[in-house]
């Protein structure tokens, strides 16, 4: 794949892990964003899994967009997702 497109699904896949995670915890705790909803927008409250459907969803989106190869994109984002997965984890721990 060419530099240009991997730097692009890295952008696209953080902005789309961050929305996701957010919309995870807004859909999460509904019951506190209908009654304060710029307290759980404005919060720091996210959703890991939310982030990793967030993240796939925008280079899934991209790459059919400008037909790249699924396989390709997958095996390019399989090492930054566990990452991504333990660094979530450990927010969970820490966060106890």
């Amino acid at each position: 794949m060419k530099e240009e497109a991997i730097i692009d699904l890295a952008i696209i896949a953080a902005v789309g892990g961050f929305l996701g995670a957010k919309i995870l915890y807004i859909i999460v705790s509904f019951k506190e964003f209908l009654q304060n909803p710029l307290a759980v927008i404005g919060s720091e409250g996210f959703v890991v899994y939310g982030g990793i459907i967030g993240g796939f969803l925008g280079v899934y989106v991209y790459g059919k967009v400008k037909k790249l190869n699924l396989a390709q994109q997958l095996d390019i984002a399989a090492p930054c997702l566990l990452i991504g997965q333990i660094i979530g984890r450990w927010g969970n721990f820490f966060n106890r």
